[in-house]
């Protein structure tokens, strides 16, 4: 069922139908996030909490690519994003005198995919809302290094999907200089889904001509879920530097 969700998904937002009255737009981005580490995971021994900055997270980040597609006909604009990140962090012993340090490793990747329609769309001003969802892999690996007691190791993954509901605004400040938005809610305690998962995204763009832009901004992501019985959240924040191609 999931496997068949997402290649629904991906069929959507890759293969737009034909329009009659106005032409398809299509517009591609990568973007690099310089994303700080918020998390909490309930292991069987207590919680370990870790709040780590962008510095910290680089030290340990093994890979990340963050990049987003959009399909755009009139008021009708189909989205894809996509983000991938391997990312670990350490932190000082969390239980006394027991555990010298704890090591955590939490490796996801994450989909979004929306449809959205623009209830106002001028020269200067576009605002959509929509419905959509996100196929979510994540994996988490915590270590505690012993020191009085020996070491342990807890790993906890799922897939699964979130329904969402997300909003959009784009606004032009002159002919080059550009702000945009979005933001996006879901997962509501599903079955399977997330207890909660946010998003959103503010920034500035830059447009050099018809096809090429630039943009700097702020994103910032939430995961709250139980991960076989365990509570786990995820935060991720920090700001952005993308490049766009329209064509």
């Amino acid at each position: 069922m999931k496997k068949r969700a997402l290649a629904l998904m991906l069929a959507c937002c890759a293969v737009p139908v034909q329009a009659q009255q106005s032409e398809w737009r299509y517009t591609g981005s990568a973007f690099g996030w310089f994303t700080g580490l918020s998390s909490s995971v309930e292991t069987r021994l207590g919680t370990v909490e870790i709040e780590l900055d962008f510095g910290d997270v680089w030290d340990k980040l093994d890979f990340a690519f963050f990049g987003s597609f959009e399909a755009r006909n009139g008021r009708w604009a189909l989205v894809t994003d996509l983000v991938y990140a391997d990312l670990g962090s350490e932190i000082g012993t969390p239980f006394g005198v027991a555990f010298r340090r704890a090591e955590v490793d939490a490796r996801l990747t994450l989909i979004s995919a929306y449809a959205a329609y623009a209830i106002v769309d001028t020269a200067d001003f576009r605002l959509e809302v929509g419905p959509g969802f996100r196929y979510n892999d994540a994996s988490i690996d915590v270590r505690l290094v012993g020191n009085t007691l020996r070491s342990r190791n807890f790993s906890l993954g799922d897939t699964w999907i979130d329904p969402l509901v997300g909003a959009r605004i784009r606004f032009a400040i002159d002919e080059n200089w550009f702000a945009n938005a979005f933001v996006d809610m879901g997962g509501f305690g599903f079955q399977d889904a997330s207890d909660k998962t946010w998003q959103g995204y503010a920034g500035l763009g830059y447009r050099f001509n018809e096809t090429w832009s630039v943009q700097v901004g702020y994103r910032s992501l939430t995961i709250e879920r139980e991960f076989s019985g365990r509570n786990v959240t995820l935060d991720l924040a920090g700001p952005m530097l993308g490049v766009q191609a329209s064509f």
